[in-house]
């Protein structure tokens, strides 16, 4: 016992104690402030359904920071939704058949930048709203851009808007 004990580097009554099964469980982990973070997070979500953890964060503390109170981690809304069942599932962008042939048409940047908006516009806005047609597109495009700038958090800001980064900025 004393050997196994050195090696998992814990005393020897607390090994006895586990191995005879005395000890309790301490349950999930919680904070005081659990209940109303989960609501603000909540709310967020149900406005942002395709946000992830850390772009519901950047919102959340956004609107602690308007109403006086201290930031937020991310790792306590991560916690928060996994606990609820709020995440998104995982995604990788692994393309089989799409090979790089080496030749530069244009920039390289510009043009993954645009193919990043795109796909930002079409996964946040337009696949979670009711779209008849391209006149329904056209007609609420420009409050999804509006949208964009004013309040969707960007991971290269530091989890902020467009325009609050250029706020900051100056």
């Amino acid at each position: 016992m004393k050997t196994v004990a050195h090696a998992l580097d814990v005393s020897r009554s607390n090994l006895v104690d586990r191995l005879n099964g005395n000890t309790r469980s301490r349950g999930r982990y919680r904070k005081a402030d659990d209940a109303d973070i989960t609501a603000q997070v909540r709310r967020i979500v149900d406005r942002r359904p395709t946000y992830g953890y850390r772009r519901i964060t950047g919102i959340l503390n956004k609107h602690r920071t308007l109403a006086g109170l201290g930031p937020v981690n991310h790792k306590w809304v991560y916690r928060i939704m996994a606990m609820q069942g709020w995440l998104l599932e995982r995604w990788t962008a692994n393309r089989p058949g799409r090979v790089h042939d080496g030749k530069v048409i244009a920039s390289p940047q510009s043009n993954g930048m645009a193919e990043s908006f795109v796909k930002t516009i079409k996964r946040d806005y337009a696949r979670i709203n009711p779209l008849p047609g391209a006149d329904t597109v056209l007609a609420v495009l420009h409050r999804w851009f509006e949208d964009y700038n004013e309040n969707h958090p960007h991971s290269g800001l530091k989890w902020r808007s467009p325009r609050d980064f250029i706020k900051a900025q100056s």
